[in-house]
């Protein structure tokens, strides 16, 4: 005989209660287990003393950026077309040469016009001369008026300056020819060039980019403690895609980077040197760091939160056994598979060197010492 739907619902609620109380009654009433040691049966661990110091020395690496001796972007200092550009992206030029043109005819025609009128003005000033000269001498013996001899005078002084007005508009005319003509301000090579035959130019418009071909530096910023670490002269190994070139320090700014925090080390590489302007450049430098601490190695530790880290010190306890002890550290640099580590540990304490995973605090150990 079946039971109605709502008594089976009850029972069933009925015994899931029960269920759920018999076993939070076991649970509160299971005694917890001791995990007790075997002191008798000792497990091997490689040990090794621990040494302290008072500092530590660290080789730290610096990047930087290779440059050119010179680097410019050069321009006319007129504006005019461009007639001739004698350089392409790439091409190398000597100091002097002339790598681009602008057209001078409108500049020509007022060079020629003013080589005229100085012409003029050069005659009526030798005319000017003569007749002062003769108005000089009748003054001297009285056949003229004063008023003569300083109408002559002030018609040379007229004349004068008059011819040197002129010279000196050709000469700002000839400047401006000797402008017309671009000409590297050093052996370079192009590495852009912005303009093309035909274009019409401001003054200061860029028409080529160039470095020097000779002549290469690093620069490299540098923390501002370690500044004084360097002076002028100074040799260093500077490497260029694991290329080792030395290097000869000609500068250290006293200004600190506000983006970087570092001031900025200038090193000559060799005159021979290929390297590339905008490779990047590494500077390895050996510093001492002054901390109380010591070395060990990274299997050593183990995780102990808050940022600390722990170790395990082999112990002699009162009966005369090895056991372990824990030791809290805190971690201050790296090297290789190596730690710099202050803390608890006291200079020629034993420190279990690999396999703490199978150890605890408390527990029985065979200390073996670990080759270093």
């Amino acid at each position: 005989m079946s039971l109605p739907r709502p008594l089976v619902s009850i029972i069933a609620l009925c015994v899931a209660g029960g269920a759920a109380t018999l076993l939070t009654g076991a649970l509160y009433n299971k005694t917890p287990q001791t995990v007790t040691l075997d002191e008798n049966r000792a497990l091997d661990a490689e040990v090794i003393t621990f040494s302290s110091q008072n500092s530590y020395q660290k080789t730290v690496n610096f990047a930087g950026v290779i440059a050119a001796k010179e680097d410019a972007r050069i321009a006319f200092e007129v504006p005019g077309t461009i007639t001739a550009l004698g350089l392409r992206v790439g091409d190398r030029g000597t100091q002097g040469q002339v790598v681009a043109q602008l057209d001078t005819r409108s500049l020509v025609a007022s060079q020629h016009a003013l080589e005229a009128r100085l012409t003029q003005a050069e005659a009526q000033n030798e005319l000017a001369t003569l007749q002062f000269r003769r108005i000089e001498d009748l003054f001297a013996k009285g056949a003229v008026s004063q008023g003569q001899f300083d109408e002559a005078r002030i018609g040379l002084d007229s004349a004068t300056a008059a011819a040197k007005a002129i010279a000196a508009e050709l000469s700002s005319v000839q400047v401006a020819l000797d402008k017309s003509q671009l000409t590297l301000p050093f052996d370079a090579t192009v590495n852009a060039r912005h303009v093309s035959i035909g274009n019409v130019v401001a003054a200061g418009m860029p028409v080529y980019d160039v470095t020097s071909t000779q002549g290469r530096e690093v620069m490299i910023g540098i923390p501002a403690r370690i500044a004084d670490q360097f002076a002028v002269d100074d040799v260093l190994t500077i490497y260029v895609e694991q290329r080792a070139l030395s290097g000869r320090i000609l500068g250290v700014s006293d200004k600190l980077d506000l983006r970087t925090r570092t001031q900025t080390l200038r090193i000559a590489l060799p005159s021979d040197s290929v390297a590339t302007p905008g490779q990047v450049a590494v500077l390895h430098h050996d510093m001492t760091v002054e901390t109380t601490g010591g070395w060990l190695p990274m299997t050593a530790l183990t995780e102990g939160g808050r940022g600390l880290w722990t170790a395990l010190v082999a112990r002699t306890n009162e009966q005369g056994k090895t056991i372990t002890e824990r030791a809290v550290l805190e971690i201050i640099d790296f090297a290789d598979d190596r730690v710099y580590v202050r803390g608890s540990l006291q200079n020629g304490d034993r420190v279990i060197a690999s396999g703490t995973h199978r150890l605890v605090p408390g527990m029985a150990i065979h200390a073996i010492e670990a080759s270093q």
